[in-house]
């Protein structure tokens, strides 16, 4: 059986926009915040393209780059960085777990992309990306 490292996403509302928790097996959660007003402008035509499958690969990186800093912000993306650094030598699958409140539930989350690890984390070969029911 494969090592699995869980990172798991939870997004609440709070005030106008959201928190993110990041909680992980052996490590101490953090959390930031997730800002609902960054939904909108381009990221919302970005999406409007994806859902009518008109975006090309640009739209799909910019909408992945987007969500994921927005996730992967403040002491939750140094979190991240102390869990992929303690455990490289491993070689885990990295499950991306995510928690979404409904309201965000149609945004595309299959586009995640970290631009300073892996690109998109759907397709590689060590990330496997999933939605709570």
């Amino acid at each position: 059986m494969s090592d699995v490292v869980t990172f798991h996403f939870r997004l609440a509302a709070k005030g106008s926009g959201y928190e993110v928790a990041l909680s992980c097996d052996g490590f101490e959660p953090a959390g930031t915040s997730f800002e609902a007003g960054m939904l909108g402008g381009h990221l919302a035509t970005v999406v409007e393209l994806i859902r009518d499958n008109r975006a090309r690969d640009e739209h799909l990186m910019y909408a992945g780059t987007a969500l994921w800093a927005s996730l992967a912000g403040g002491d939750v993306g140094r979190r991240i960085d102390e869990v992929v650094q303690a455990t490289a030598d491993r070689r885990p699958l990295y499950h991306v777990r995510l928690s979404l409140p409904k309201e965000l539930r149609g945004l595309p989350w299959e586009t995640l992309y970290d631009e300073r690890r892996v690109g998109f984390l759907a397709s590689a070969e060590d990330y496997c990306v999933v939605h709570d029911p």
